[in-house]
């Protein structure tokens, strides 16, 4: 689920820079002859750029904001519906949280293994000062190299 936010936060990043270079072709273009933009023109309304322009952000935004959710918040909905026991979810979101994690700095879910949050760029946690693996609060040593963790003061 985290990279689908992740790659879905990109594609809108991506898109904003694809529109400002529109954007900007646009005006450069107008100051060339009425002749030579018909073609211009014509493909961009078989092309549909203004409805691509104001649509595709909307779905973006609508596919980050309500269209998912994580697995845990599935599985308590899913318990309250009577369709699955505390048991049952606590088995599955154990494995996910092998795989996801929730940001300390923005909260967004993002995978385990990132050291910095694809969204506000803050480091993730506490990182085993010799293999750089991502630590748990409580651990005393690493678990990839068996360093010795202090305390964090």
């Amino acid at each position: 689920m985290d990279f689908i936010t992740s790659n879905l936060s990109s594609l809108k990043k991506y898109l904003n820079r694809l529109l400002q270079m529109a954007t900007m072709l646009e005006q450069t273009t107008s100051l060339l002859p009425a002749a030579t933009l018909k073609p211009v023109h014509e493909l961009k309304k078989q092309l549909k750029i203004d409805f691509i322009r104001e649509d595709a952000e909307v779905l973006i935004a609508q596919s980050l904001e309500g269209g998912m959710k994580t697995l845990a918040k599935d599985g308590i909905a899913k318990v309250v519906a009577g369709d699955t026991t505390v048991e049952e979810l606590l088995q599955v979101h154990d494995l996910q949280l092998r795989y996801e994690r929730s940001c300390t700095h923005c909260h967004r879910t993002i995978a385990a293994k990132y050291r910095f949050c694809p969204h506000c760029g803050r480091s993730k946690k506490q990182t085993c000062p010799q293999c750089q693996t991502p630590l748990e609060a409580e651990w005393n040593h690493c678990p990839n190299c068996r360093t010795a963790i202090l305390a964090a003061s």
